[in-house]
């Protein structure tokens, strides 16, 4: 027997959410399997490639975590992108990906970015980090 509409609605069941905006599928994918397959973690991992589209869900849905692969917008630079993402998601922790060869030697200063933190692309233990800090894993 199917329980009715009001005992649906009085236990609301929710996955914790994490949006992926990364244009590059192979770093999606490789994200997707250290959340997935690593971390075991029951969450959703929307990924988006593009950014107008990114900003539309963002408008509409709250996430638990936001990782940006960056930069791989042309003409929106890094600092763009975060202000872009932090208006419409203004609590939500952000990591911002980069490129290993564009890291400088000496740690970036998260702040200066208005993210959580600033992790290389290709590094699985920047991203587990993250989820594991905002993520409850059990």
């Amino acid at each position: 027997m199917l329980p009715l509409v009001d005992e649906l609605h009085e236990a609301p069941f929710s996955l914790p959410a994490i949006l992926l905006l990364e244009r590059d599928p192979l770093e999606a994918f490789f994200v997707d399997s250290l959340i997935h397959r690593v971390l075991k973690a029951d969450v959703w991992l929307w990924h988006e490639e593009r950014l107008d589209i990114a900003l539309k869900v963002l408008a509409v849905t709250s996430f638990r975590l936001i990782l940006l692969g960056a930069p791989s917008y042309p003409r929106v630079s890094n600092r763009q992108l975060v202000r872009r993402v932090r208006a419409l998601a203004p609590r939500t922790p952000i990591v911002l990906r980069v490129p290993p060869e564009q890291l400088p030697a000496e740690p970036i200063d998260p702040r200066v970015y208005g993210v959580t933190s600033v992790a290389p692309k290709q590094h699985a233990e920047s991203v587990l980090q993250a989820v594991r800090r905002v993520l409850p894993l059990g």
